[in-house]
């Protein structure tokens, strides 16, 4: 069995503008692509057994907009900003 932690990350616009938000479709879309993707490995081979449980994380609060982050870009890599954010 593995683990897999799937975190939907949320801006509280606390230093960018809150420009996007989740829908519930959205969210269900995106939790349906991920197990979809990992299902299709499973099936290449039985014999692996291998199977998935999900740890899901709904709108994890973060000050930055991780969809169009501009002040992230200080850190010279666009995700390190929010990312650090949401793994604390």
């Amino acid at each position: 069995m593995v683990a897999v932690g799937i975190i939907l990350p949320e801006s509280n616009g606390a230093t960018d503008l809150d420009t996007e938000d989740w829908t519930i479709a959205e969210e269900s879309n995106v939790i349906s692509k991920i197990q979809t993707g990992l299902n299709w490995w499973a099936t290449r081979d039985s014999r692996a057994r291998l199977t998935f449980t999900y740890d899901i994380h709904y709108r994890v609060p973060t000050s930055y907009e991780p969809i169009s982050s501009s002040s992230s870009w200080i850190y010279r890599s666009y995700d390190i900003s929010w990312i650090f954010q949401i793994f604390i």
